[in-house]
């Protein structure tokens, strides 16, 4: 059977024999997106995802706005290693970039989170130095190194202006609880179904981030924002993290103040490991929340959402999303129930459920926005 990536189209022919009944996941060769396929049946057209804003025909005065999928935060390189489990695609791949010998692996440096130590900077691993996170706030992503970026500097004042245009973040389970007291919590409806804030009711639009870039005093900032301009980079088929900058960020080297990434021998400067402290606690909560997102869809416990609200001239329809089914929760085994709470998923579950209260909040908010214009 043929297959077709929803981010970037390319096509691969796929043994029917290793798809089992009830679908399974593969990697996309080209991009590296992870999408949910299902036996030749049940797949006979290729996923079109749909635009985040659309005009309603029947109503000229309504706004319907679609979840979509917000950028995935560790995309891996073109060139993944080893092979996922497809067949030889129809595309080209892209050739390697260029490497970067100088670029240190980061994973002496994450141990220094514990232990501070210079990294080791002989004999690094043949990595790209770019790697394309295509992801929201970030221009161009390439591995930390401990040559190039010795004397960088990240300047200590670091506005949200880079997050001004984003409607929705990514959450992770552990995030639920403050994030439930000012966000609606939902799930992308295509897999791996990761739960998101709704930040937004239009395209690029932002209500907890102000035009002087402070975020709402009172709401929660998602580890997803916090890290920038930093994330984590995880090689296919390596168990090694690598740290990686946004080398284009306005944070780096504007001529105020700030701190130096690596010191002079090139290991990480106590600034430098309490960021990457934060990419390191996001990349692990994800991890756990994926397992957690998979027992909800084992369970049938997500169903298709939609929200219509109201202000006194628009109407702005949400749809394409994925909420949690109250009622499937009573029809949990008892084992499973226990297993959960074991694990704080049932919390988590709560939360997720109490932040259905904070649809109105957004529209309060832009009401709010609209006086202040």
């Amino acid at each position: 059977m043929i297959v077709q990536c929803h981010h970037c189209n390319s096509r691969y022919k796929v043994n029917d024999a290793k798809i089992p009944p009830k679908g399974r996941q593969i990697r996309c060769l080209k991009c590296s997106e992870i999408f949910f396929i299902k036996p030749a049946e049940n797949d006979a057209k290729p996923h079109v995802k749909k635009a985040w804003v659309t005009t309603n025909p029947t109503n000229t005065s309504a706004t319907q706005t679609t979840i979509k999928t917000p950028p995935i935060p560790e995309e891996q390189p073109p060139t993944p290693s080893p092979r996922p489990p497809v067949e030889t695609p129809q595309e080209k791949i892209p050739e390697p970039i260029a490497q970067d010998q100088s670029a240190a692996p980061i994973q002496e440096a994450i141990e220094a989170l514990q232990n501070p130590k210079p990294p080791q900077e002989a004999s690094p691993p043949p990595i790209p130095d770019k790697v394309p996170l295509s992801q929201a706030f970030y221009r161009k992503v390439v591995l930390l190194s401990t040559v190039k970026h010795k004397e960088w500097i990240l300047a200590s004042h670091r506005p949200y202006h880079y997050a001004a245009s984003t409607h929705a973040i990514l959450l992770n389970g552990e995030e639920f609880r403050p994030a439930c007291l000012n966000y609606p919590i939902v799930f992308l409806v295509d897999p791996p179904h990761h739960p998101i804030a709704i930040l937004g009711l239009q395209n690029e639009e932002n209500l907890f981030v102000d035009p002087n870039g402070a975020w709402l005093e009172e709401a929660y900032v998602p580890l997803y924002v916090q890290r920038y301009p930093f994330a984590l980079h995880n090689p296919p088929g390596s168990e090694q993290l690598h740290m990686c900058i946004d080398s284009e960020s306005d944070f780096f080297n504007n001529g105020t103040e700030g701190s130096l990434l690596l010191d002079a021998s090139g290991a990480p400067t106590p600034v430098l490991i309490q960021e990457m402290e934060i990419c390191r606690k996001f990349h692990t909560q994800s991890q756990v929340t994926a397992e957690f997102v998979t027992a909800l869809m084992t369970h049938n416990m997500l169903s298709t959402g939609s929200i219509d609200l109201k202000d006194n001239t628009n109407v702005f329809r949400i749809t394409d999303f994925m909420v949690l089914n109250e009622a499937k929760l009573a029809t949990l085994e008892e084992a499973t129930i226990i297993n959960w709470h074991r694990k704080g998923w049932l919390a988590w579950i709560h939360w997720c459920l109490a932040s259905q209260n904070h649809w109105n909040k957004l529209l309060n908010l832009k009401k709010q926005r609209e006086k202040q214009a």
